[in-house]
């Protein structure tokens, strides 16, 4: 009995691993985000069954085997299920969220990006910087909430709190043009390494003054609501800033 259960461990252990292993091939530019998707889809389903035999097995030798091979299954099978917790959470949140991945508080005249265009190119990205007006009525059922903000402050006053706000949410500001209104970003998510572009558009010649906002994944159909949720984080602290 303890050989299987130990069998099970290294088999839910090495699962764990291989995830890791993917998520480095990725941003080491060594897989395309596709073939990695593909391969999750499968490599999932083994690490939730190799998870659950592994904990289960782990909580028996705990019992009757000995306490090395329980723990060793025990933590083996933690590693399997937080492995296949990620790909999960995301194919969830898929079926919640419209398959987009570009998001404005304007859809009819959104802020247009130009200082990470060159940026995206080299990086390869395979989604485009040029707005498509379909996904706005999208947008509108699904976010309803996002909308241009309006504040009776001075125009330099709002843009600094804008350039705060997107630096304060750990994005990397790319680029500024005060005297244009215009403030670029990119924001860069933890384990995937994913990055979304984010624009800011600061419009000096309305009174009030008013702010707007588009975040663009580079890869992906749909951003999972990433960019929904960046958007509104932002409006939320830059209406607590002015």
């Amino acid at each position: 009995m303890g050989k299987v259960i130990g069998l099970f461990g290294v088999l839910a252990l090495f699962g764990a691993l291989a995830y890791v292993g993917l998520t480095a091939a990725y941003r080491l530019d060594m897989m395309d985000i596709g073939q990695i998707f593909n391969i999750l889809q499968y490599m999932t389903v083994g690490l939730v069954g190799l998870g659950a035999l592994s904990l289960g097995g782990g909580l028996l030798a705990l019992l009757r085997v000995g306490a090395g091979t329980g723990l060793f299954a025990l933590i083996a099978g933690v590693a399997a299920l937080a492995a296949a917790s990620g790909p999960m959470m995301m194919r969830a949140q898929s079926s919640q969220v419209p398959v987009i991945h570009d998001i404005s508080t304007d859809i009819k005249y959104p802020p247009v990006y130009y200082a990470v265009r060159d940026i995206r190119a080299a990086d390869g990205a395979h989604n485009s910087t040029e707005y498509n007006p379909e996904d706005g009525a999208k947008q509108l059922a699904a976010y309803p909430q996002l909308r241009t903000l309006s504040f009776d402050k001075p125009y330099e006053q709002v843009f600094a709190a804008s350039i705060d706000v997107l630096e304060a949410m750990g994005l990397e500001v790319i680029d500024t043009e005060e005297n244009a209104g215009r403030i670029e970003a990119t924001a860069t998510t933890i384990w995937w390494g994913f990055k979304d572009d984010v624009v800011v558009r600061v419009n000096r010649f309305t009174a009030p003054v008013e702010v707007d906002i588009r975040s663009n994944s580079r890869v992906g159909r749909s951003d999972l609501g990433a960019n929904a949720k960046r958007i509104e984080i932002f409006m939320r602290k830059l209406e607590q800033a002015l």
